[in-house]
């Protein structure tokens, strides 16, 4: 199951996973950015649940893909997230952090417990996608960098919990992709200046992210698990 599957890097893991032959349940909010998803699956495309991660009430709508599953899962792939509005710290009000926290931690944490019985019986996998900015503040985006620091938090506390139960959980934080996602870096002319700071000198793929789900997810490697990992193209390594 990938959430925010209608486009970007959720859209990105979806196909990955449908190319290794895995049958994929997409979850986001736009019935039409799911059905084209879907039909790059092709085959794979299993069902799709257009609902809001934040809200408890659309919990049923998540029962009813385990239920088409047999009650089984494989990978959770959290991936929904926005950056939130773009403010300085003394401008956040509470609504921003609450919106911040309830998609990028509260959310995600529901789902997880949602779908923990049916990663226990085939002994699956959480992968979380985090951010760089949990460690490299970015300006005008402190709700953001916190709610994705706490799923770092979240990520480690489910897999010492939940290693009993043979579920492994790690979290993948992408450095700077050019997807819609940062459109407003990008429509401020600020994205050149991002990259120079990247040693690479290029934007990260999605793509490339899909490729670290996978191998974070699959089960060719069971004592990953409780990681960290970057795919930021050596940003995070001059901190």
């Amino acid at each position: 199951m990938v959430t925010g599957a209608s486009r970007g890097i959720g859209r990105a893991i979806a196909v990955a996973l449908a190319g290794e032959g895995c049958r994929v349940a997409l979850a986001g909010r736009d019935r039409a950015a799911l059905d084209a998803t879907a039909a790059l699956c092709a085959d794979g495309a299993g069902p799709i649940v257009v609902a809001d991660l934040t809200d408890p009430a659309h919990d049923d709508a998540f029962r009813a893909v385990l239920d088409a599953f047999g009650g089984e899962l494989d990978l959770l792939a959290n991936v929904a997230g926005t950056p939130g509005r773009a403010l300085g710290l003394n401008d956040l009000g509470d609504a921003d952090w609450d919106s911040a926290f309830a998609l990028h931690v509260i959310g995600p944490a529901r789902l997880q417990r949602l779908c923990h019985d049916a990663l226990a019986r085939t002994r699956g996998a959480v992968v979380n996608i985090g951010s760089i900015a949990a460690h490299a503040a970015v300006p005008r985006s402190a709700a953001y960098s916190a709610a994705k620091a706490a799923m770092v938090a979240l990520t480690r506390a489910t897999a010492i919990e939940w290693a009993r139960e043979g579920i492994r959980a790690n979290i993948v934080e992408p450095g700077y992709v050019a997807t819609e996602f940062n459109a407003p870096l990008i429509e401020s002319g600020f994205e050149p200046q991002l990259l120079a700071k990247v040693p690479t000198r290029r934007a990260v793929t999605p793509e490339a992210v899909a490729r670290a789900v996978l191998f974070a997810g699959s089960p060719d490697n069971p004592d990953v698990t409780g990681a960290v990992l970057r795919v930021d193209g050596g940003q995070t390594a001059r901190l």
